[in-house]
């Protein structure tokens, strides 16, 4: 755990990454799936589950050359389309926390995470946080 003078100095000192009032957030790849293939033509977005669930690579492959042979799926496997896209975990003041939770939690955080670094413009409230840790005097 922090202390307030070690996150006020960490906020006076971090890498802002170019940005405004920065709040660095973690976020985890989450797969979308049930989506009409039709819909969503890009081979790299179409997978394969079975009985057992998700196929895995090799079997996607064999899956995808009887799809095109046939153009029917085989019994008991059902050929969908995905997307991908980030979902917000946590916030964070600093990068640093933000790191420490994603190596503290990352078995949670599968199949993917990542430190992103979102802005506070214009969020009143934040930014007075920010600068109060900081010991700026601020009025929100």
């Amino acid at each position: 755990m922090f202390s307030m003078d070690e996150i006020g100095e960490r906020l006076r000192t971090q890498d802002n990454r170019i940005t405004n009032e920065p709040i660095f957030v973690v976020q985890r790849l989450v797969r979308d799936v049930g989506y009409d293939p039709n819909y969503q033509d890009d081979p790299d977005h179409i997978t394969w589950f079975g009985p057992d669930g998700e196929v895995g690579e090799d079997k996607r492959k064999a899956l995808d050359r009887y799809w095109r042979m046939f153009l029917q799926e085989p019994r008991d496997y059902t050929r969908t389309a995905f997307c991908e896209r980030w979902e917000f975990v946590q916030p964070f003041f600093t990068e640093a926390a933000a790191k420490r939770y994603l190596e503290e939690n990352a078995h949670n955080l599968r199949p993917q995470a990542r430190v992103y670094a979102e802005s506070a413009y214009r969020n009143k409230e934040w930014i007075a946080i920010r600068h109060t840790l900081m010991g700026d005097k601020v009025t929100a």
